[in-house]
């Protein structure tokens, strides 16, 4: 997960110098197939991991506009899926929606708080 990490950050730090007074909203793994533990090809690759490794990111990152959005409190439901199990499908997408910008809200009228939200 290094490579990982090192990737996101990187990214994280350009993203961030072309925007430095807009929030940067950085959103864990969505539930997904790897969450049930169907199809896993490859035992070190797994969806937690991922999210960690974003976590870490964020968490390390000197940037007061940068937060982290756990993207199972965005999509809290797994039946929510369309039959691929990765993307949402109609009521997904609401509640994603729903779930998201009220993060959003919540965060902008908490300006100056640092991360997670």
């Amino acid at each position: 997960m290094s490579s990982s990490k090192s990737a996101l950050s990187i990214w994280l730090t350009q993203w961030q110098k072309t925007r430095p007074s807009k929030p940067i909203y950085c959103i864990t793994l969505y539930p997904f197939f790897d969450d049930i533990e169907v199809y896993i090809e490859d035992p070190t690759r797994g969806s937690e991991q991922y999210r960690q490794a974003l976590r870490d990111v964020v968490n390390n990152c000197p940037y007061t506009n940068v937060h982290l959005i756990e993207g199972q409190d965005i999509l809290k439901e797994i039946s929510l899926l369309a039959p691929d199990m990765i993307h949402p499908n109609d009521l997904g997408m609401v509640q994603m929606a729903e779930n998201l910008s009220s993060k959003i809200k919540e965060n902008l009228s908490l300006k100056g708080e640092k991360h997670g939200i």
